[in-house]
């Protein structure tokens, strides 16, 4: 009785071995596609609730890009004056919206100040221009 047992046993484990090996021997086609560009320095990208992606970069701005991948053309931030941007681990490098963004128009930055120092600021958007 144990041989019979001992088959069935070492039949179901070739064939999921055989399953296995099928599932992942096939790699899906992939292919990347450029969305938008031209940005320097990017090092985060954030969205507020709605279609606007905001691209951060080190030097000290935030851009906003379109639905459509179209970078609009005046910054929605710039703060270069304040951002210590000449090492490479230093900068402007993060953007919080709060979740209330939409309605009062806070969102904090993260960056290097021109001492050296990690700073965090609060900035309130204008509330006649969303962008």
């Amino acid at each position: 009785m144990q041989k019979p047992f001992l088959r069935q046993i070492l039949s179901a484990f070739f064939l999921l071995v055989f399953f296995s090996i099928k599932c992942f021997s096939q790699t899906p086609a992939v292919s990347l596609s450029l969305f938008s560009g031209s940005y320097a320095q990017p090092v985060d990208i954030a969205n507020c609730g709605d279609e606007r992606l905001f691209i951060v970069s080190r030097y000290g701005t935030i851009h906003i890009c379109d639905s459509n991948g179209v970078q609009k053309p005046l910054p929605f931030l710039n703060i270069t004056n304040k951002v210590k941007s000449t090492d490479t681990e230093q900068g402007l490098l993060g953007l919080c919206f709060i979740p209330g963004y939409l309605t009062d128009g806070y969102f904090y930055v993260y960056y290097i100040n021109l001492s050296g120092n990690t700073s965090i600021s609060r900035f309130k958007v204008k509330s006649n221009n969303p962008d």
